[in-house]
């Protein structure tokens, strides 16, 4: 695992080295006495995109981890993209194009190369709290199943049949919903907050011996849970 680790930083090391390398010989050649003016914006614009590639693979490991796999292909894919354009562009166009519109042009690309890559963080980002919202609401739910199954020696057959299936259709119709965490609207998330207040109540309940009037309670908050799930997916497509 470690010579694995020190494998991929010193392929990493390497690989920034021969493109920086590269890159250097290439602006700092005799090219640049052609158009002496656009040099200052033109290494600028180069080196930008240079560091920025250089940052994602150096930093490749942590934004797997934290993102996936998925996001580091595509902010490698158009840091790679946005650093060859800007050297073809520039190579180019170093000995025609005027300063000013030299500077115009590649604005308006480097603001769209983060634009773009800033709503895949975003969108990254969103599906990432959605799946974690989830996780903690089946976690709560297996913990109430699991809660339940403990009290079964203190329950008549016909309650404790009764309030699981009740529990399982409620859980089954919450999975199936809209994941929570995707909806902005206020009133929606309301009513998320409202249901996971209830499965925690539910949870409650059921860490003391239940009793005949307690089943009953749970019976309750269950078939409101169950109420809150349905309202909120009307709410949603509303």
């Amino acid at each position: 695992m470690e010579n694995s680790k020190m494998l991929s930083i010193v392929f990493k090391v390497i690989s920034i080295l021969i493109i920086d390398i590269v890159t250097i010989k290439i602006v700092f050649s005799i090219w640049v006495l052609l158009n002496i003016g656009l040099f200052p914006l033109a290494i600028c614009f180069i080196f930008l995109s240079l560091i920025i590639f250089n940052f994602v693979i150096a930093f490749s490991s942590t934004i797997i981890e934290k993102f996936g796999m998925s996001l580091f292909i595509t902010l490698a894919s158009s840091s790679a993209i946005y650093y060859f354009f800007t050297m073809i562009f520039t190579g180019i166009n170093y000995i025609v194009i005027t300063p000013k519109m030299y500077f115009v042009l590649m604005m308006v690309v480097t603001l769209l190369f983060l634009l773009i890559n800033a709503g895949f963080l975003v969108v990254k980002n969103k599906n990432n709290n959605e799946k974690e919202y989830m996780n903690n609401i089946k976690l709560l739910m297996m913990s109430t199943i699991d809660s339940l199954q403990k009290n079964k020696d203190f329950l008549n057959e016909n309650d404790y049949v009764n309030l699981k299936s009740s529990i399982e259709k409620t859980f089954e119709r919450l999975n199936s919903s809209t994941p929570f965490g995707r909806i902005s609207d206020v009133n929606v998330i309301n009513k998320e907050h409202e249901i996971i207040r209830k499965i925690k109540e539910v949870n409650l309940l059921f860490s003391n011996k239940l009793d005949k009037n307690t089943t009953k309670d749970a019976n309750e908050i269950v078939e409101t849970i169950y109420y809150l799930v349905c309202y909120r997916e009307k709410l949603i497509i509303k």
